[in-house]
């Protein structure tokens, strides 16, 4: 992954979600569905599905399998330097809402632009173990992070670019605080033991959520990823039946 192939993969999202995919498919989930509930578990899929109020759900097929990500993941991670400024923060391997509206939940997997020190002196809050959240400019979008060294990686990768997790649930009310926690916890659990993190971060089952306070969630200094960079979300950060507009 580097960050010339992302506009490939923007134009593949736009094509695919043009249609969409609706679940469950009559001969089985989605490459969307499943791609998922590689990520949260099947059982949250279908649970946040649920909360949609009985409407029809679609699929965005991103063509971002888990084993893929966590690949290009670990490839920008052994080829981190510090002072490194140019790299490829993530992916958006996981859109799906109500068919033929622009609400959505959407999942982002990344390495986080600052170090946790900064996250913290910030304003990030514990989310439990070894896990910091904070939301992400908007009430609907809550991001996690923690540290996660990568075998074969610089010594100051684990402090310097931890993992990231994000959820934006846009125009979901049935996206309860309880749902996010769970499906927060799930995420990261997922992308600790599939990167193999050497430093066994603990991550508990449910994530909490600070208080609303996007400004103290977001630091203000020059970063890697800087909070506009349309960088992390060049990869279908729209929704599903939707065409993409900037956000």
């Amino acid at each position: 992954m580097n960050k010339h192939s992302a506009p490939m993969y923007a134009l593949l999202a736009v094509a695919l979600l043009a249609t969409g995919c609706s679940a469950p498919a009559r001969n089985g989930p989605s490459a969307g569905q499943e791609i998922c509930g590689s990520l949260v578990g099947s059982a949250n899929v279908d649970a946040v599905a649920g909360s949609m109020g009985g409407k029809e759900v679609a699929y965005a097929n991103t063509g971002i399998p888990l084993r893929k990500l966590v690949a290009e993941l670990s490839e920008t991670a052994r080829a981190w330097q510090p002072g490194d400024n140019d790299f490829d923060p993530g992916a958006t391997p996981c859109v799906f809402g109500p068919a033929g509206s622009r609400n959505s939940l959407t999942v982002r997997v990344g390495w986080l632009g600052w170090p946790l020190s900064t996250a913290a002196r910030t304003g990030w809050h514990k989310a439990g173990g070894d896990v910091l959240s904070g939301w992400w400019l908007h009430e609907d979008d809550s991001r996690y992070a923690f540290p996660c060294k990568v075998a074969g990686s610089h010594p100051a990768q684990q402090e310097q670019i931890p993992l990231s997790v994000r959820l934006n649930a846009k125009n979901l009310d049935g996206f309860t605080p309880e749902l996010r926690s769970r499906v927060a916890g799930a995420l990261a659990r997922t992308m600790a033991a599939q990167l193999h993190c050497t430093n066994k971060p603990a991550i508990p089952a449910l994530l909490t959520i600070p208080p609303y306070d996007p400004v103290r969630s977001t630091p203000s200094h020059p970063s890697p990823n800087p909070t506009n960079s349309p960088r992390y979300s060049t990869r279908s950060t729209h929704s599903p039946g939707q065409a993409p507009t900037p956000r």
